[in-house]
């Protein structure tokens, strides 16, 4: 079966959800998986006039016969995927991998305060302290 990986090299903002949103509907893949680290990256797709912004959903959601998954080792904040999966219109066809870990509320409020607000920028997701 063949398959087409999509990496950034440029640490984010490379445009790979253009490029995996364009792909998922020009090479009509069976599944679209996402990788990384979690929410703290969203991607904008533009599909005609409809703009979609997500940050749990592979980006190659738009394709409606692809089934959409989050790989082992992304850190997942269930209220932004259950949201998602709700506005996009993927029940049913959206999977999660059981090594994924859950971004919990506590890790939310480690991230919003404190020394990784202040030193690195953080964008308070949970996703470092998760």
């Amino acid at each position: 079966m063949p398959s087409t990986v999509v990496v950034g090299g440029f640490f984010g903002d490379e445009g790979k959800g253009k490029i995996i949103s364009y792909l998922s509907k020009k090479d009509n893949p069976s599944i679209v998986v996402r990788g990384g680290a979690g929410p703290n990256a969203g991607h904008t797709i533009k599909d005609g006039s409809t703009t979609y912004k997500v940050r749990m959903l592979p980006s190659g959601f738009l394709n409606k016969n692809a089934k959409v998954m989050i790989g082992p080792g992304v850190v997942v904040n269930p209220d932004v995927f259950f949201k998602e999966i709700q506005e996009y219109g993927v029940s049913g066809r959206a999977f999660l991998d059981k090594h994924c870990g859950i971004i919990e509320q506590n890790h939310l409020e480690q991230d919003s305060k404190g020394r990784l607000k202040e030193k690195i920028g953080s964008t308070g997701s949970g996703t470092g302290p998760a």
